[in-house]
């Protein structure tokens, strides 16, 4: 009634002679041989997919499948049609009880428990795992598999798969606490996992705040809010805060003004300026430090723009704490008062470089030569001199 046939295309066929109906049964590499059972109601395929595989015949159905290390050559039936042989060049023959029932039976006489998870998805596949011996307890290791999967897909997004996972926990223990990282005992498969996968929304905004893609990062800090209405949108400080726009502005503000320096130093300084500004306006509280408000007055002085950048200068020198940085916001302040014609301030400031111990000496004479020609009415930044301080 029925024809099988192995082939190099990684399927064998069942065929029902009669009607040529054909049934494939699919392999993930060659099929080497297909065997009948003796009562003619299985049929057994090997493969070089390292697997053995066993179909009913009058439906078409994988009800069984044995996996090897190495190709499977070779597949054979006990004459009563009980047992399926197969070999392998792993060096192993392997002798498997195909009546289910009278696996299950053998299988509970010489155990201690039920199934591991991964050994019950060996056999079982993706089956939904179940005690196949009620007299045995259950296997350690499957309520903390169960958990495990539930928070990884939790984290990753996959809540549907999540929640299922955690279900699967509570088929066994009903009263089982889903995330025992918490001080309470959570029990709601859906709220678990949308609060484990609030975190993740939660850096993703944090992200892509940070790219300046200020509505998306909004829109993900709400959605993070919506999976846990107590999260903190940004961890990082010591207070909890919730508001989306709030944190999405602060995380993209110092962003600007990295950008903002980087203008500065490539010489676009009304760029530099507005860079300067929009931080400002995305985080009022930001706080720029000396070298930044020093980088904008330099480069602003060097780049012809002395006058737009005097407001950086006195900024700079009036946050300056350290000494040795304040005699140099000093000194890019002289640079800009000796641009924009304030020759005293520039001489004040150029001596007091001159005077601090802390430079080399070569530097402070230099200042020495800028000081002595301002007082003789010349301007002692030519393009060469302003080039060569462009690359200090």
């Amino acid at each position: 009634q029925y024809l099988a046939t192995a082939s190099n295309d990684n399927t064998a066929r069942l065929i029902q002679v009669e009607y040529r109906i054909n049934s494939f049964i699919y392999h993930e590499a060659l099929v080497y041989q297909v065997a009948f059972s003796p009562d003619g109601q299985y049929l057994a395929t090997a493969s070089y997919d390292n697997t053995a595989r066993l179909i009913q015949v009058d439906n078409g159905a994988e009800i069984a499948r044995i996996t090897h290390e190495a190709l499977v050559y070779q597949v054979a039936f006990s004459p009563d049609g009980q047992y399926l042989a197969t070999a392998s060049e792993d060096n192993t023959a392997r002798l498997n009880l195909i009546d289910a029932n009278k696996l299950i039976e053998k299988t509970c006489e010489s155990s201690i428990q039920n199934l591991s998870i991964n050994y019950w998805r060996q056999y079982m596949g993706s089956e939904p795992y179940r005690k196949i011996c009620d007299n045995l307890p259950l296997h350690p290791d499957v309520i903390p598999k169960f958990l495990k999967e539930a928070r990884s897909f939790a984290i990753e997004g996959n809540i549907s798969a999540a929640v299922a996972s955690y279900q699967e926990a509570q088929k066994f223990e009903s009263e089982i606490d889903l995330n025992p990282e918490t001080e309470e005992v959570e029990q709601n498969p859906k709220l678990v996992a949308n609060k484990l996968f609030a975190p993740t929304k939660v850096e993703q905004a944090r992200d892509l705040a940070r790219e300046g893609k200020i509505s998306e990062a909004i829109s993900n800090y709400r959605k993070a809010l919506k999976l846990d209405s107590e999260i903190d949108l940004n961890p990082n400080t010591d207070e909890i805060e919730q508001d989306s726009k709030l944190v999405a502005n602060r995380l993209f503000a110092p962003i600007k003004l990295e950008q903002a320096r980087d203008l500065a130093k490539e010489g676009k300084i009304s760029k530099a300026i507005s860079n300067y500004k929009k931080a400002q306006k995305l985080d009022p509280e930001l706080k720029i430090n000396t070298q930044s408000w020093n980088t904008l007055c330099r480069f602003g002085s060097i780049y012809g723009n002395a006058k737009k950048v005097l407001f950086a200068c006195e900024e700079a020198v009036t946050l300056a704490d350290d000494p040795q940085l304040k005699i140099q916001t000093i000194d890019s302040r002289g640079l800009a008062r000796a641009l924009t014609g304030n020759i005293q301030g520039a001489i004040e400031d150029f001596q007091a470089f001159a005077d601090y111990a802390g430079f080399p000496e070569s530097e402070k004479e230099r200042r020495r030569q800028w000081i002595e020609a301002l007082q003789n009415g010349e301007n002692p930044f030519t393009e060469e001199v302003l080039e060569e301080l462009k690359n200090e």
